[in-house]
């Protein structure tokens, strides 16, 4: 076992006029990449966010017998059964895609990567394993395969189609999701093997992206149907006879009808597409429409999904680390793998409003520590089996243009590489079966236990016994504070370490606040009637965040000293920016298990 080393820092690795250029022997250090910088909506400001790193973790070394690859990129010390073809696998409790030789595998991409102006095939061959990367994600041409270094390291790629989209065009009326057209079988037949054939036999197709961002409810679900407004169309049928067995008239459903009817709409379309897909493809995996910020819609809508797509592909935004909870239920819900197929981080250009659905951050600094924490974090889960970066090269007005409209890009738009971004990159990639190989060694907690009390209050309204905790900080009339106490009389032994766990349930998106936590004078509050007048004073800071995802207290030493005094330990979560921005945490009483607070205890 080695320590975690230094990286060169990449130069100038590709100019669309150059070849690639060649390495710089300056070494960067992980201890160089400092706090990354967020931009706030709200305040108009940036704020510093917490960013985990390898060399940050204290148990982790780098072991260079995990940083061996097989031929498609996968993990040379790990094979199964080899089909000749990519496919998923649950091993040891943990989802893996199986590369064709059949070894474990994680697909790290880059979407829209595209041939432009003398950017060739083998230009791509030669930058993608630069970051660190071995496929392409969606947008990106196929033809990118034409190169001939393939031979030596193969990319896979995921062709695309969208079906319902295409389908789209075919109607004058432009009905959104026209599924339920009889002529939509025969359109998804014909078009999966115009599109999909060809790829049949090629062990470099990882699988098929057959839509994109789709929207199931509202204005694009059932009420687009019941627009239709004609007796004679298959969707308003459908639509109308929905809320005639529901005793429904057409003008008063409700959310949940609309989710509903979302799920036979989801039914249907992938009833039609995959089975036409798998005809003239058998070889391939489909990885879905690409579900977008609806893709938690319901249980039932996603059991549709996992009963027919091979992975879960989803685009995941306004997450820095993870809201466990989410992606937990997906999992859960569908018993398939998560592709997360749309993440990243763009700079703020000063005096530019961006356009896009990711975190602004200050600098490039700030979007390589974004990459190293967001996968950290993601890859704790035993369900994660891919990561597609959006996207390849910087967003430009035109194609006639130099200006920058979104700096996102692992190259700027002149083709010259972001030199932190790609070591950063390079450095959490090569190490990526290594950290895995980390995460399920790890010993598991010798005791876990659960809050015996947890509660929020506004002012003089007691909120006690709510299925979450609200944190909010704004002019005092609407402030929630959280308290929550744990009995760690169950621990008996010497403790190493002592953590509270809280999940983050919230809805929303961004969540560019301020929080803190504090340990309370004692813990004789009560559940049901803690309020501003009797919560007990605080005695000491225990730690302060910036984000809305799950959030782990080192309370070590408290607890050893509540273990020798025979107490409990109780904390006050709060909020200290005055936006309004609230966020939720489970609570005991939240009927997903998971989300409950926890004290998670290891020994010496």
């Amino acid at each position: 076992m080695i320590s975690t080393p230094t990286f060169p820092l990449l130069t100038r690795l590709f100019c669309p006029a150059l070849i690639i250029g060649s390495l710089s022997m300056l070494p960067v250090t992980h201890a160089q990449l400092q706090q990354a910088s967020i931009y706030d909506d709200e305040t108009k400001d940036f704020f510093s966010y917490e960013s985990k790193r390898l060399v940050d973790i204290k148990d982790y070394r780098t072991n260079t017998k995990n940083m061996q690859f097989s031929h498609y990129g996968g993990w040379k010390a790990r094979r199964v059964k080899a089909t000749g073809f990519f496919r998923v696998e649950k091993v040891k409790g943990r989802w893996w895609v199986i590369d064709p030789e059949g070894y474990l595998y994680i697909h790290k991409a880059v979407n829209s990567v595209q041939l432009f102006d003398k950017f060739s095939p083998d230009d791509v061959y030669k930058l993608l394993p630069k970051f660190g990367m071995n496929g392409t994600g969606n947008w990106s041409d196929t033809e990118i395969q034409d190169s001939k270094l393939k031979k030596k390291a193969p990319l896979a790629y995921c062709p695309k189609y969208s079906f319902v989209s295409s389908y789209k065009r075919k109607r004058s009326d432009r009905l959104p999701i026209a599924v339920f057209d009889d002529e939509f079988v025969s359109f998804c037949k014909k078009k999966a093997h115009e599109e999909f054939s060809k790829f049949k036999d090629d062990p470099q197709v990882l699988g098929y992206f057959i839509d994109n961002e789709l929207s199931w409810t509202f204005k694009a679900g059932l009420e687009s149907h019941l627009d239709v407004n004609d007796p004679e169309d298959k969707n308003y049928q459908k639509a109308v006879n929905f809320l005639k067995e529901r005793g429904k008239g057409l003008k008063d459903f409700t959310n949940e009808d609309a989710d509903d009817y979302s799920v036979l709409m989801l039914e249907r379309y992938l009833s039609v597409v995959c089975p036409a897909v798998r005809a003239v493809d058998p070889n391939h995996m489909i990885l879905g429409p690409r579900f977008n910020k609806s893709w938690n819609r319901t249980k039932e809508f996603m059991e549709v999904a996992g009963r027919h797509l091979d992975i879960i592909a989803i685009n995941h935004y306004h997450r820095w680390g993870t809201r466990s909870n989410e992606l937990e239920n997906i999992a859960k819900w569908t018993n398939s793998p998560l592709l997360i197929s749309e993440f990243y981080a763009m700079e703020k250009i000063p005096n530019f409003e961006e356009i896009g659905a990711g975190w602004r951050v200050k600098d490039e600094t700030s979007r390589a520590l974004f990459y190293e924490n967001f996968l950290i974090t993601q890859l704790n889960k035993p369900y994660v089996v891919g990561f597609h970066w959006f996207n390849f090269q910087d967003d430009f007005a035109d194609n006639n243009s130099s200006k920058t409209i979104a700096r996102r890009g692992l190259i700027d738009i002149k083709g010259d590489s972001y030199e932190i971004v790609q070591a950063s990159m390079k450095h959490m990639n090569d190490r990526i079966y290594d950290y895995i190989n980390h995460v399920d060694s790890r010993r598991k907690p010798d005791v876990i236990i659960t809050a015996e009390a947890d509660a929020s209050y506004k002012r003089r309204k007691n909120l006690g016994g709510e299925p979450d905790m609200l944190v909010r900080h704004s002019d005092g009339k609407f402030t929630h504070i959280a308290h929550v106490r744990f009995n760690p009389s169950s621990a008996k032994r010497t403790i190493a370490s002592a953590k509270i766990q809280l999940f983050a349930i919230s809805p929303d998106e961004k969540l560019t606040s301020r929080y803190k936590a504090e340990l309370v004078s004692n813990s004789r509050w009560k559940e049901t009637s803690i309020d501003e007048d009797s919560a007990p004073e605080t005695t000491k800071t225990l730690t302060r965040w910036h984000h809305g995802d799950d959030i782990e207290i080192d309370v070590t030493e408290e607890v050893v000293a509540a273990i020798k005094t025979r107490s409990k330990i109780s904390i006050r979560i709060s909020g200290e920016l005055d936006n309004g921005m609230k966020i939720r945490y489970g609570a005991r009483e939240h009927p997903d298990t998971h989300v409950h607070p926890k004290l998670v205890i290891y020994y010496k």
